[in-house]
């Protein structure tokens, strides 16, 4: 039953898979058909809309000539800088906030509760604040930009531990499981996939920090870039390095679907 049950889920759940992907990229393309449109009847100016051939070029030089190049690379460093801090942190909380809770579920909801306010806060009013406490540099881009990302992984860890019933935990002790057999055997099988979750979202959360960071005060990486190109009014180079950016975004959440898809199908 429980086979018969699991390829009927799969089943069902491959189409609607191939009919996102399929809507994701036609609405690429419908947006792109729509810029091409605009520019080529002339519709918006080059200096509202540059056409697509010219962003691509500024997008490809990006990725091309060294001292961009620079830029996405200090980008991507202080990124995984701040994913890595937030991953490791978070979860490591996070487990510590649920395990606790089980026996103080009073103090659980209301540090859960603090943390979702913070959630909601706009940090950006926060980042001067910052800057004069630590300076503008490295770790003021790299705190300020795992600020949502870390919050995400608690909360997300938090509910994955919360989760570990009761039944598993007593099965565990009748098998007279050690502590470190239990939370590699029953604990991180049962939470993996609301973590990886967790980071897929993480991600997003750190790499809109990092970009917003450089924004405000630096002088190097993409959000340095983007900055510059829009206060001198370089629009081919503004939008460029802005899809060079989704593209990132898009491939490294790409590869957080796949690694999900493949843990669903692993787990029990």
């Amino acid at each position: 039953m429980t086979k018969t049950m699991s390829r009927y889920t799969h089943s069902t759940t491959a189409p609607s898979r191939t009919y996102t992907v399929v809507f994701q990229i036609v609405v690429v393309l419908a947006l792109v058909g729509l810029w091409y449109l605009l520019t080529t009847t002339k519709a918006v100016t080059a200096d509202q809309l540059p056409p697509v051939g010219s962003t691509l070029s500024s997008a490809k030089d990006i990725l091309t000539q060294s001292n961009t190049l620079h830029d996405l690379a200090v980008s991507i460093y202080e990124l995984i800088s701040a994913f890595i801090i937030a991953t490791v942190v978070g979860i490591g909380l996070g487990f510590l906030l649920g395990e606790y809770g089980r026996h103080r579920a009073g103090v659980k909801r209301v540090v859960e509760a603090g943390l979702g306010t913070a959630l909601a806060t706009p940090k950006f009013i926060f980042l001067p604040v910052l800057v004069l406490l630590i300076g503008a540099g490295y770790w003021e881009k790299v705190i300020y930009g795992l600020s949502d990302g870390i919050i995400i992984m608690i909360l997300s860890a938090s509910a994955a531990a919360y989760t570990v019933g009761e039944n598993e935990r007593i099965l565990a002790k009748s098998y007279k499981m050690s502590k470190i057999q239990f939370f590699w055997k029953v604990f991180v099988p049962s939470a993996l996939l609301p973590v990886i979750e967790a980071l897929r979202i993480s991600m997003v959360l750190v790499i809109s920090g990092v970009m917003l960071a450089e924004m405000y005060i630096s002088n190097a990486g993409m959000g340095f870039l983007i900055f510059q190109a829009g206060t001198q009014d370089e629009v081919p180079w503004l939008i460029g390095a802005i899809l060079v950016v989704a593209a990132l975004a898009i491939v490294l959440n790409s590869a957080f679907q796949i690694v999900e898809k493949s843990i669903g199908r692993w787990r029990p």
